[in-house]
């Protein structure tokens, strides 16, 4: 199966402190789960470099500091929380990205998703890490 729109996708994500250490074990890990393709802008720069991709395919990513909002998109909050990035980041994200894996979600799960991401301005109420 392939990452297509409305499947359900887990990321393990791991942070590695330089990009010539990608192939060591990173120093933090987190994984990531999401609706593919439900965001209020259109995919995230993420969700384009994801898509039609499968389980076990694997990219890396060095992400500005100050693009990171922009690249994760609506999964920034989610991102912030799972590896517990510091509000005042001073340096570059070199991410290494593995599709782990990709399911269909319920309907009711879906939904669930698509009213968090749209609802999201939650001002801190929400425990999503946002503020």
């Amino acid at each position: 199966m392939l990452i297509d729109y409305l499947k359900k996708i887990s990321l393990e994500l791991q942070l590695v402190t330089e990009p010539e250490e990608a192939e060591q074990e990173a120093s933090t890990q987190c994984r990531l789960d999401f609706i593919f393709g439900i965001g209020q802008d259109g995919l995230s720069p993420l969700e384009a470099a994801l898509q039609h991709k499968g389980v076990g395919d694997s990219l890396q990513r060095d992400i500005p500091r100050d693009r990171l909002e922009d690249f994760f998109a609506h999964l920034y909050p989610a991102l912030c929380k799972n590896l517990r990035l510091p509000a005042d980041l001073s340096e570059d994200l070199h991410l290494n990205i593995r599709l782990a894996a990709i399911e269909t979600p319920g309907d009711r799960e879906i939904v669930r998703a698509i009213a968090r991401t749209v609802s999201h301005g939650c001002g801190g109420n929400c425990d999503c890490g946002c503020c």
